[in-house]
């Protein structure tokens, strides 16, 4: 079975043409390109603008579209304008005939002509009027409007062939088929007046590589990036951000990456508008310029984030509150949020084993975070990390992360017919507020018996009554929070008449290897005779009375392997008979687990300077591949450094026969022995300070 990290969705992935546009349709919104001028002919594009409530209803690019043939998971991003001009300006496609009736949303204004009548493809918008002055009252080209899509325009655009509805699909010609366009970019190149706000900014070049621990079979960790875009401001300055999630409430954050200066295009120039982010960059403080970025205070762009934000200085920050910075029919205007498209992972050597992708160093995945459209009981469904998780162990979510809810059912139950019992429901992880929790019967689907309070974990459960022989009944627990359901099955053994129950104080033990223990057995008979309590498999149990319903069983658990992991489970099944040759209970079960002595773990810690790379190794006592040993904090000259980020854990690479290694790349320097290594099965090396070398 093959798991997926990361996957990109597209429907007709390269469905993409250009060419002239020939003719509008104002009544439909249709653009034909490559037809006769003037002429409904040619291919048909239609852009898949579903109506925006906030808009009364209209599309955000032009005439909205409805019915079955609007695809909603290709449709043009209403929040970031994939309709423009090359230099990000957003357009449109008129919703009435100028000549009848002018869009005022989409006014013709906003495509100057010149002597001849010919829409100009290069120019520059009047100086807008600063509010709260009404933006239409402004001189046009007016930088608070679209531009329309005008015949001769040569365009670009992207989507998917889509049939008319109701038409025949054998039907010849362009009349039944359309394109849905989730883009479109035509060559126009419109700007705004340098250093004035409403400017636009777009993004069209997402990389960036994942970095993360390298092991002795890898490469170098990858941390190359790239940005790049346009902005209708050629005097601008592009500051860009990657997008982290809180993960409990799936706000979006800030995290600062730097900036880069734009293009003034000729003389100076080459591409009016055009910015490329491409690190190594200044260092945090210097002046950007066009070929020159400025890095981040931090100097590193890891962990990798889910999406990236490019803003025009001074534009706009998250959460973005003040409506006054909308334009351009709802857009927020001076910036632009988009995914990134492409991650480099490490690579292995050539000749070596293929390495695994670092999904445990992507925080979105591991953390979750991002807010999905799923609703339950009126709240957003926050994502948690991705299940199941694409690797061979799922990382453990770093603090805050969203959790869905890990319940417990208590039980197993024990009662007699008719009787009733408190169930002992509760929260075992998972990120608060619960917004639900509800018990049910789910077995058998009648007569099951009643509950009583619900809705409550410490509800109450009555036995049907009148039963001649015993029966189980399954009760389920679910307790639902923002990042989704979590449900737990408890059994309640039901008793029939004169039928012993047993209960267990301790019905799961954890214990050392050769450990002596020993087991309170309890019981109830409803007649008040002896009960004898039988423990199976009896091999190494002794089992004693104490009293007229009472009993303890002695057990000495066994050795395991020097090198064991994982711990031993050992099942026992306990009964109890009453009187002589009376009725016998019900089963129920002892689980003892023996779980392996904590291992002992010498380390070796190297610093290389020059390099600022910490290497530790790591001598495990036990060999097993299944020992799992982790970088603990450690002490910097600026405070305490977490190795594992966004709660992912520094794992280090087992080399075998209980040798393990970790590379950090670009870490702080440690101070002092405060080099922490701890296994899985309780292991913790002595605080070990760093060796410096200057290779």
């Amino acid at each position: 079975m093959n798991i997926a990290g990361l996957i990109y969705l597209s429907h007709d992935s390269l469905f993409a043409s250009s060419g002239v546009i020939t003719h509008l349709d104002y009544g439909t919104g249709d653009i034909w390109v490559g037809g006769t001028v003037g002429s409904a002919s040619g291919l048909r594009v239609r852009i898949n603008d579903p109506p925006v409530e906030s808009l009364g209803g209209d599309g955000r690019f032009g005439r909205p579209l409805s019915g079955p043939t609007v695809d909603r998971r290709w449709q043009a991003d209403q929040d970031n304008p994939t309709v423009t001009a090359a230099t990000s300006y957003p357009m449109c496609v008129p919703r009435s005939d100028p000549a009848v009736a002018d869009d005022p949303e989409c006014p013709d204004a906003n495509r100057p002509r010149d002597a001849a009548g010919r829409p100009l493809q290069a120019f520059t918008t009047a100086a807008p009027v600063v509010p709260p002055a009404d933006p239409a009252t402004g001189a046009y080209p007016n930088p608070f409007f679209q531009a329309p899509l005008l015949p001769g325009d040569f365009i670009t655009f992207a989507g998917t062939m889509t049939l008319e509805a109701g038409a025949d699909p054998s039907a010849p010609g362009a009349g039944s088929r359309f394109v849905s366009a989730h883009t479109v970019t035509s060559n126009t190149a419109i700007s705004t007046v340098g250093g004035t706000w409403p400017a636009y900014v777009g993004v069209e070049v997402t990389l960036m590589g994942t970095g993360g621990v390298t092991a002795p079979a890898e490469t170098e960790a990858s941390v190359r990036t790239r940005f790049e875009g346009s902005t209708t401001d050629p005097t601008a300055i592009i500051n860009l951000f990657g997008v982290d999630y809180e993960p409990a409430t799936g706000a979006a954050i800030d995290r600062p990456w730097g900036s880069v200066g734009v293009d003034p295009g000729p003389p100076n120039g080459e591409v009016t508008g055009r910015w490329r982010f491409r690190p190594p960059c200044l260092p945090a403080g210097g002046q950007p310029t066009e070929r020159d970025c400025v890095g981040p205070p931090a100097g590193t762009f890891l962990p990798p984030p889910r999406e990236v934000r490019a803003v025009i200085a001074g534009a706009v920050t998250l959460p973005v509150t003040d409506a006054t910075r909308t334009a351009a029919n709802g857009l927020v205007a001076g910036q632009y949020r988009a995914p990134i498209f492409e991650y480099i992972f490490v690579e292995n050597r050539p000749g070596t084993a293929l390495v695994a992708n670092q999904f445990e160093g992507l925080p979105f995945l591991v953390n979750g975070g991002s807010t999905s459209t799923l609703v339950v009981n009126g709240v957003s469904t926050v994502v948690a990390q991705l299940s199941p998780w694409p690797g061979l162990v799922a990382p453990t979510p770093g603090p805050g992360a969203c959790a869905v809810p890990v319940a417990a059912a208590g039980g197993p139950y024990s009662v007699p017919a008719g009787g009733t019992v408190t169930l002992a429901g509760a929260l075992v992880s998972g990120t608060l507020p619960i917004t639900a929790q509800l018990w049910s019967i789910v077995a058998p689907a009648a007569g099951g018996g009643s509950l009583q309070t619900p809705d409550a974990l410490n509800a109450q459960y009555t036995a049907p009554s009148g039963l001649a022989a015993a029966l189980q009944i399954t009760l389920r627990l679910t307790l639902t929070n923002a990042c989704g359901q979590g449900v737990a099955d408890a059994v309640v053994t039901v008793s029939a008449a004169n039928q012993p129950t047993v209960q267990l104080p301790q019905a799961a033990i954890s214990a050392l290897p050769n450990a002596a223990l020993t087991v309170q057995l309890l019981g109830s008979d409803p007649l008040g005779q002896q009960l004898t309590f039988f423990v199976s498999p009896p091999a190494g149990v002794t089992v004693t009375s104490t009293g007229l319903s009472s009993a303890t069983a002695q057990l000495t658990t066994p050795a395991l392997d020097a090198n064991a992991v994982a711990p031993l489970v050992l099942l026992f099944t306990v009964t109890a008979q009453s009187g002589a040759a009376g009725a016998t209970s019900e089963p129920v079960t002892l689980t003892v687990s023996v779980r392996p002595p904590a291992d002992t773990i010498q380390l070796s810690t190297r610093w290389r300077t020059e390099k600022q790379r910490l290497i530790v190794a790591a001598q495990s006592s036990v060999t097993s591949p299944e020992l799992v040993l982790t970088l603990q904090p450690y002490q910097t000259a600026n405070g305490l450094y977490d190795p594992s980020g966004a709660g992912v854990p520094a794992t280090l690479t087992n080399l075998g026969l209980g040798a393990y290694e970790i590379i950090l790349v670009g870490a702080p320097q440690p101070q002092g022995a405060t080099i922490v290594v701890k296994s899985n099965i309780g292991g913790e090396s002595a605080p070990t300070p760093v060796q410096r070398i200057t290779q």
